[in-house]
């Protein structure tokens, strides 16, 4: 790492958005502001009434910008874009009348409702976001975008498409007022928003602070940042995005810059605002504080929440130290799952055993096992089933719960119905190949395969064949290297 000077104790301290009036968004004030002051849009998660377009409003009034707030769900383009202008149409050109709803001279914008509109008035609001154009008309006087939305599963709300949420760098979900501190809930309660009491005065008598100041600082101080983490960032996002992928949460190129940019970005925003000596890279905490700031940023940097597609905390977690581990020079192993006879090898032939992988691999296993909806899959996790329970001395390191669970769902899926035994007899004496298991595996793969071809039936539109699953299995095992 390069070593770049952090700047001298300025007047930024934090507690930046509790002087706008609005509280209770300590944990997102790094987000919100290093994403204004990289410019990228902001999007903003809450349930009604949580404060996000007073938030909008403010950070504007601050920093004496032109701002406009538009519903996503009830705005109509001809009113955000103004009449044609006739003078531009007898030249032959595309042009539009200013109005006081326009959109053309705003410097700050906010979309609201955008998951209260149907997924075509959603994307219409992309090219805004994207580029900062309209109707292909580049809007010159745009500084800021930000959105806001309701949680995907709230009556009237639709999840954001990929695209469009893939488009904002910081994703940041305001919480519940009786989740913030005591104090925060009294501030809360106590606050009075303009909009819905216009009369009783507010944040219009309140003095400005100098926001503006606080961003181009954060803005010019982000060079040294990129100099001196750029190439430990770049690790870490790519180790991130490795242990998601095998969690079945794919980022795209562009998300991963978006991360990248914005885990400097939060850098650069607490050593603006907390030059001390901790923050100072020459300081032996320097790297552990890096990185404990780069977690707290994974929460606010994936767009699953948006998009109806949570990543787990404890995911999250695992994502962390994947890549805390990989930049501290001691790389673990990273399993995927998507096919489970490869995972339950690469962790059957592992040196020792990570208990969250194994905890996984069985949860996945048990979970198709137990209501498979392809023969395929049905096929792939019995095997795997099966190659676990040949290896008594392997499964002990898997945790209690997890042995228990894959046990459980063995012999479950040996116990052929009663009514059903007789046609499993019968069945079983003609589906018998050549094979190369051992012998004493027969007997319980043949209950399993029957099981199996059972289940898969009665699945809705799902058909399945007893002897496919047996040939199946037979050969997902031998080719699987079972001993």
């Amino acid at each position: 790492m390069k070593e770049r000077r952090i700047p001298d104790k300025g007047q930024w301290a934090p507690g930046v958005l509790r002087q706008l009036g609005v509280h209770g968004l300590d944990d997102l004030e790094d987000g919100y502001l290093a994403g204004l002051a990289l410019g990228d849009p902001v999007l903003l998660l809450g349930g009604i009434g949580q404060a996000k377009t007073l938030l909008a409003e403010r950070t504007a009034l601050a920093m004496r910008l032109r701002f406009i707030a538009y519903s996503a769900e009830k705005a109509l383009f001809e009113d955000i874009l103004g009449p044609f202008d006739p003078r531009a149409l007898m030249n032959g050109q595309v042009d539009y009348l200013q109005t006081e709803v326009t959109i053309w001279d705003k410097e700050f914008v906010l979309i609201d409702e955008l998951s209260r509109a149907n997924p075509s008035m959603q994307n219409k609001w992309l090219e805004v976001i994207r580029s900062r154009r309209v109707m292909g008309k580049h809007l010159s006087s745009l500084r800021y975008v930000l959105a806001a939305m309701n949680p995907p599963g709230l009556l009237g709300t639709h999840p954001l498409d990929e695209a469009l949420a893939g488009r904002f760098q910081f994703l940041l979900t305001f919480p519940e007022v009786l989740s913030m501190s005591p104090s925060d809930q009294r501030r809360v309660v106590e606050t009075r928003s303009e909009s819905d009491a216009p009369g009783l005065g507010g944040a219009a008598n309140r003095p400005l602070l100098d926001l503006e100041g606080l961003l181009k600082a954060i803005r010019d101080h982000f060079p040294a940042v990129q100099d001196n983490l750029g190439e430990m960032t770049s690790a870490y996002v790519l180790k991130v995005a490795e242990y998601l992928k095998t969690r079945d949460h794919l980022l795209d190129g562009r998300r991963l810059a978006m991360m990248r940019r914005g885990l400097l970005g939060l850098v650069a925003a607490h050593q603006v605002q907390e030059p001390d000596g901790t923050w100072a890279p020459e300081s032996a905490r320097f790297t552990e504080r890096v990185l404990d700031l780069y977690r707290h940023g994974l929460d606010m940097l994936l767009p699953g929440e948006a998009i109806g597609k949570i990543v787990p905390v404890s995911v999250r977690n695992g994502a962390h130290d994947h890549a805390v581990l990989a930049i501290q020079g001691r790389p673990r192993q990273v399993i995927s799952f998507r096919n489970l006879v490869q995972a339950t090898r690469q962790i059957l032939d592992g040196p020792t055993l990570d208990p969250e992988l194994g905890a996984m691999l069985v949860s996945r296993i048990t979970q198709v096992v137990e209501r498979p909806t392809r023969e395929d899959l049905a096929i792939q996790a019995g095997a795997a089933m099966i190659l676990l329970v040949l290896k008594p001395e392997a499964l002990k390191r898997f945790p209690v719960e997890s042995r228990h669970r894959l046990l459980t769902c063995w012999r479950d899926a040996c116990s052929v119905p009663v009514d059903r035994q007789q046609n499993f007899l019968d069945e079983s004496r003609n589906v018998l190949p050549e094979t190369t298991l051992p012998p004493e595996v027969i007997p319980s793969l043949l209950r399993c395969a029957y099981v199996l071809s059972i289940r898969v039936d009665q699945m809705p539109a799902v058909s399945s064949d007893f002897e496919r699953v047996v040939l199946g299995l037979i050969r997902t095992l031998e080719e699987g290297g079972v001993p």
